[in-house]
C-alpha cells in the first residue's frame, strides 16, 4: 500500500513533517500531486487529517470528526443508555464498565459509550487509521462542550490487539469487538468508508483469534458487533443478544477476575 502525505498550505508543513516521520511515508510539498502511483494520500486541511483515495469511486476522503456532523447528532439524539449499543454493555441497568475497544476503527461506537460515561481504551492496528483517529481526538479535546470528557475517558494506542490484551496487567470489565465482515459479492452494497477500511486491514483477519483472547481477558463480558445476517464469530454461540435494525450485538459473559 503506497501512501504519501501532502500539506495543503505552508502552515501545515511542520505538522505534516511530524506525521511523515511517524508513519514513515513520503512527504510531498508542492501544489500539484507528483506523477507517481499511490493508492492514497494524506492531507491536512484546517487541522483536519484527511485520507484521500486515488480511486475516486471510493469517495472524496475520510476523516474523523466528533464535534460536528453525524457524531454530534448521534451524541444528542442517539437514544442514551437505552440504545442497543449501551444496552449491550449493561448501561441501562446502571453498569458503567471500563472497556477496551479492540477494533477501534474511526472510534464512533467508543465515542458514544464515552459520552455515556464509560472509560474506553481504543486499540487500532492500522497506523493510518490510528492517525486519523488521533487527529479527531485531538481536535475534539479542544472543543468547549465535549473536550473535557474526551480527554479523560478516551485514550488511543496503535497496536496489535491480541498482543495488547495478553499483556494487560489490569483486566478490563468488558471488551468490544467489531471485526471486519467478509466483503459482499456486490461492492456497491458496501459503504465507501468500509471499502477504504479494507485496504488497510488483513483480508484473512476475521477476528476469531481475537475473540478467544478477549474471552480470556475480559472480567465480565465481551460484546461482538455483527451484521444481522452474519454467522456467530468463530461459530461460537453467545450467551445473549441485543438487536438493532441492521446489526446485532452478541454478548459473551466471562468470569475472569
Amino acid at each position: 500500500m503506497y501512501v504519501w502525505i501532502q500539506p495543503q498550505d505552508s502552515e501545515q508543513i511542520q505538522q505534516a513533517h511530524i506525521l511523515a516521520n511517524q508513519l514513515q511515508f513520503p512527504l510531498i510539498i508542492q501544489e500539484k500531486q507528483p506523477d507517481i502511483k499511490a493508492d492514497f494520500y494524506l492531507t491536512f486541511d484546517k487541522n483536519y487529517l484527511i485520507l484521500h483515495p486515488q480511486d475516486k469511486t471510493l469517495g472524496k476522503g475520510l476523516c474523523v470528526d466528533f464535534v460536528e456532523g453525524k457524531m454530534a447528532f448521534r451524541r444528542k439524539y442517539g437514544g442514551g443508555k437505552q440504545q442497543p449499543l449501551a444496552r449491550a454493555f449493561g448501561l441501562h441497568k446502571g453498569e458503567m464498565p471500563d472497556i477496551v475497544d479492540a477494533t477501534a476503527g474511526l472510534g464512533k461506537d467508543a465515542f458514544v459509550l464515552a459520552n455515556l460515561g464509560c472509560q474506553i481504551q481504543l486499540v487500532e492496528y492500522s497506523k493510518i487509521i490510528a492517525a486519523l483517529l488521533e487527529n479527531g481526538l485531538q481536535r475534539a479535546q479542544q472543543d468547549q462542550e465535549i473536550g473535557n470528557w474526551i480527554t479523560t475517558r478516551l485514550s488511543l494506542i496503535c497496536a496489535d490487539s491480541k498482543i495488547f490484551l495478553r499483556n494487560l496487567e489490569k483486566k478490563p470489565t468488558a471488551i468490544y469487538l467489531d471485526p471486519m465482515y467478509p466483503a459482499r459479492q456486490k461492492s456497491a452494497l458496501v459503504k465507501k468508508e468500509m471499502r477504504i477500511f479494507r485496504q488497510f486491514l488483513a483480508e484473512n483477519d476475521t477476528g476469531e483469534e481475537l475473540l478467544e483472547v478477549a474471552l480470556n481477558v475480559a472480567q465480565k463480558r465481551v460484546v461482538v458487533k455483527r451484521p444481522m445476517d452474519a454467522p456467530f464469530l468463530a461459530n461460537k454461540k453467545p450467551n445473549a443478544q441485543i438487536m438493532s435494525e441492521n446489526t446485532r450485538f452478541d454478548l459473551y459473559f466471562t468470569f475472569n477476575q
